[in-house]
């Protein structure tokens, strides 16, 4: 399978590339255990930068590849320099116009700045958070909603770092005042959805910038267990596991040892067996048979005493 992979890199082209890019981080998560993930990652990593850097290819399928680029990064790779990289190349779309290609990026920067050290957050926040802040008025909702997360989450990092990181940002009270009215917008030129959505996203968002939300969230993956989201980091992983599996990744949750290691749920807990109506009707007559049995015997013999 891994020589396929790279074979349908080379050999493909635009589109055909992108789902190729899919198929590998799915190809990861399901057999990450089993094949070299860091030759993997070298071997492919040209071939899809250059599937984003493809002007002729469709903005949204572009996006795409470039947050399964990121999400293999994240999987595959502990090499500082393919980071880095990756960083460079993040930095540089998120300059685009595209609001599909702006989105992508964003979640693909959130998702690497999680396997980031402390430096590297530090100088990736001083850089980005100031042209971030400006998507708080592009006009598309998704890319506003985007960058208010990113925004939350630089912030959880840089509390992390440093209590007083609040201090550091440069016109702090106007960012504030930028998610307030984002929170509270009821523009009437904005769609119904789109300001019931951005309303309930950007409440969350100030709570966290503000230092006064607390994230514990519980996602039910099956009868018997949840995944508790406890940081701004966790729910950047889990929207990326989403992301890439749609609606396999309860499954997946329940089931993938690879899967169940990155939020560090350990084995699957063992899985207890409903029983049918059937079987419940099946082991009461087998019961009542028995006790019929036994009582015949009981009788019969109480029978041959008397006699």
């Amino acid at each position: 399978m891994f020589d396929v992979l790279v074979k349908s890199f080379k050999l493909g082209k635009g589109s055909e590339r992108c789902n190729t890019s899919h198929l590998t981080v799915l190809y990861v998560l399901q057999c990450g255990d089993e094949t070299d993930l860091e030759d993997l990652y070298t071997e492919i990593k040209c071939s899809v930068i250059s599937t984003v850097e493809d002007s002729n290819i469709n903005p949204d399928l572009r996006g795409k590849a470039l947050f399964r680029l990121s999400s293999l990064c994240f999987l595959c790779s502990d090499n500082i320099e393919d980071r880095k990289e990756l960083l460079v190349l993040l930095r540089e779309k998120i300059k685009g116009s595209s609001p599909e290609i702006i989105i992508n990026t964003l979640a693909s920067l959130s998702l690497i700045l999680t396997i980031c050290t402390p430096t590297e957050q530090r100088n990736m926040i001083k850089i980005l958070l100031p042209v971030v802040r400006k998507f708080l008025k592009h006009p598309n909702v998704e890319v506003r909603i985007e960058a208010g997360e990113f925004i939350a989450h630089v912030f959880e990092m840089g509390r992390d770092d440093d209590p007083e990181f609040e201090d550091s940002v440069e016109d702090f009270e106007s960012l504030i005042e930028d998610i307030d009215n984002l929170s509270t917008d009821g523009a009437k030129f904005r769609a119904k959805r789109d300001r019931k959505v951005q309303r309930a996203s950007f409440r969350e968002i100030l709570a966290m910038v503000t230092g006064e939300g607390e994230i514990a969230e519980q996602v039910k993956i099956s009868p018997q267990e949840n995944l508790t989201l406890s940081s701004w980091s966790d729910k950047v992983l889990y929207a990326a596991l989403k992301e890439i599996l749609g609606s396999s990744t309860s499954l997946h949750l329940q089931q993938n040892l690879f899967v169940r290691e990155i939020f560090g749920l350990g084995a699957p807990p063992l899985k207890i067996e409903k029983r049918t109506k059937a079987e419940k009707t099946g082991n009461k007559r087998k019961m009542n048979a028995a006790y019929q049995k036994a009582r015949q015997r009981n009788m019969l013999k109480m029978r041959d005493k008397r006699m």
